[in-house]
């Protein structure tokens, strides 16, 4: 837009004309006489303007500013963050346990490492190396080894029959632009190994190994339309070893190609995907997707999501999925996430070996459970430094995977898996207090309803408190995680809770020291077996697996 600037030309001739004797002659002391028509000569320099020109002043105005609203979550309770009984090696320790965090780069450039060892032959490395600003290409490199190894319990026992897991991890990815054409790849390697303390007839131990590659790219066709299209190619493997070894494996590829057009805090498109899923000695599965998604900010404080669609399957055939969710802040204390709909969950045997620790995999087909399912999460502010977390879901499923009645095989030492059709009423409840600026105090509490596995408990819950000095140079943190209400029929889990410790002093800014304590009241809960919480949220127990019991472990962590 453009504005016009009179020249300074024309405030001086006014300013001269009342100055001029003529008009001053008009304000002179005397008898107040009726003014005559003026006779007022100028000179004539006065009246020639000479230059009367217009400069011409270019102003930018702003133009239409696109606000859309941020989208709002609730910070409600993850599953891992209600985990009970002996828990897993922590195999993300480097990004979840450590209680210090690496400092920010201004390249974007960082590094880590953590090199730490314990009792139980208790040995953990962890390098990473990412950049996530600056020039492109931004990319990401992680490896992580970690084993533990208490091959023998006491009481003179044989060497091989405690407990022993080993993984090795490696995770690199990489995302940069080729003009307007965004590509981002990711690639996943990962070997788990967990002995069977001799609790097999045929095996020693279990392993199992996963790759995988996902590839995106992203065209902007212009202002408001992108065209996205990717591809997932993957493989699962499980190993038996022993005298006669045996191994099942699984190859999954899953296309996907997504058109969206986004207008302000608006957004549509369209979705189709394929998948083909083969397994030893099973006929390869089949699977066809096509679907529609809308969201929507209104009101400023609220967000609309939808998706519906269709999808064939080749053992199910054909389906119709759709989900409907609304979350909003209606006060600043307040907010809540409501969803619902009919949707299908795929199970390929990747999911079954890495949600759990020893299974056997079924025969057949593995079926792709689906139902009517309800969700809702809500979030309270109480006071300034207090806080609430609630979530419930319900779910009404065709094919359940879930642990079978019987336990485990003495043969290969897994645990069976049945499908069937269930319904199941999860409740999550997690309070936080921030005791000033140093200490938090926090607990969960998980609930199973319904139908559960067996060996599982009715109530799960963790309390945590944690803190650090003002100058932040040291810090520690305690848990206790507890289980209650197993079947009368149950005998052969343990009440005792779990009691673990850490901490951590910053020796400098780039160099600290990590402690942890783990299972610390295992000397008093009798026999302790191997637990872990089902992709459900249901925590189970792994008898007559033995837990890995008290531990200690040092850990120094390099920033760079």
């Amino acid at each position: 837009m453009k504005r016009r600037a009179v020249s300074p030309a024309l405030p001086t001739l006014l300013l001269m004309l009342l100055l001029s004797p003529g008009v001053l002659g008009a304000q002179e002391s005397g008898p107040q006489v009726e003014p005559q028509e003026p006779d007022i000569v100028l000179p004539e320099v006065i009246l020639r303007i000479e230059d009367f020109s217009v400069e011409e002043v270019e102003a930018g105005v702003p133009g239409e500013r696109q606000l859309s609203a941020p989208e709002r979550t609730i910070p409600l309770p993850e599953v891992g963050e209600l985990e009970i009984g002996e828990p897993e090696i922590p195999f993300a320790a480097g990004e979840g346990r450590d209680l210090v965090s690496p400092p920010e780069r201004a390249s974007g450039l960082s590094a880590q490492a953590i090199l730490g060892a314990g009792t139980l032959s208790h040995l953990y490395s962890q390098i990473s190396l990412n950049r996530i600003g600056g020039e492109e290409p931004r990319f990401k490199l992680r490896f992580l080894h970690e084993m533990l190894d208490g091959v023998a319990l006491p009481d003179g026992e044989e060497a091989g029959s405690g407990f022993h897991t080993r993984e090795d991890r490696l995770e690199a990815g990489i995302r940069f632009h080729l003009g307007s054409l965004g590509l981002e790849v990711e690639g996943l390697l990962q070997d788990q190994e967990r002995g069977l303390q001799r609790q097999a007839a045929d095996f020693i131990a279990h392993d199992f190994r996963q790759g995988e590659v996902d590839a995106r790219l992203d065209l902007p066709l212009g202002e408001r339309l992108t065209l996205s299209g990717g591809a997932q190619a993957g493989f699962a493997t499980q190993l038996m070893a022993g005298d006669n070894p045996d191994d099942t494996r699984e190859l999954l590829i899953e296309p996907v190609v997504k058109l969206e057009f986004r207008h302000g805090s608006i957004s549509t498109g369209l979705e189709g995907q394929y998948s083909n899923r083969s397994a030893s000695g099973e006929q390869a599965l089949q699977r066809v997707g096509a679907h529609a998604f809308f969201s929507a900010d209104f009101l400023e404080n609220y967000r609309i999501e939808a998706r519906g669609g269709w999808a064939w399957n080749s053992d199910l055939g054909h389906l119709f999925p759709f989900s409907v969710s609304l979350s909003g802040t209606p006060f600043s204390t307040f907010s809540f996430t409501a969803a619902g709909g009919y949707r299908i969950e795929r199970l390929n045997y990747l999911d079954l070996l890495a949600g759990y620790p020893l299974p056997e995999l079924p025969p057949g087909t593995l079926a792709d459970n689906h139902g009517w399912f309800a969700d809702l999460g809500l979030s309270f502010t109480l006071a300034r430094n207090l806080s609430l977390q609630a979530q419930a879901g319900l779910a009404w499923s065709s094919d359940l995977l879930l642990p079978e009645q019987g336990g485990w095989d003495p043969v290969s030492g897994l645990f069976g898996f049945t499908q069937s059709g269930g319904v199941q009423l999860g409740t999550d409840v997690r309070l936080r207090w921030n005791m000033g600026s140093l200490v938090t105090l926090s607990g969960g509490l998980h609930t199973e309803l319904i139908d559960r596995a067996p060996n599982t408990p009715l109530h799960s819950g963790v309390v945590e408190i944690e803190g650090m000095n003002a100058a932040a140079t040291w810090g520690a943190r305690g848990s206790l995680e507890l289980a209650l209400g197993y079947p009368p029929e149950e005998t052969n889990v343990s009440l005792m809770p779990v009691l673990s410790a850490s901490g951590f002093y910053n020796i400098t800014d780039t160099i600290s020291l990590i402690a942890e304590l783990d299972d610390l009241l295992f000397a008093f809960a009798g026999e302790r077996w191997l637990t872990s919480r089902l992709p459900s949220g249901q925590l189970f127990s792994w008898h007559p697996y033995q837990a890995a019991g008290t531990r200690g472990t040092v850990k120094v962590q390099i920033n760079l």
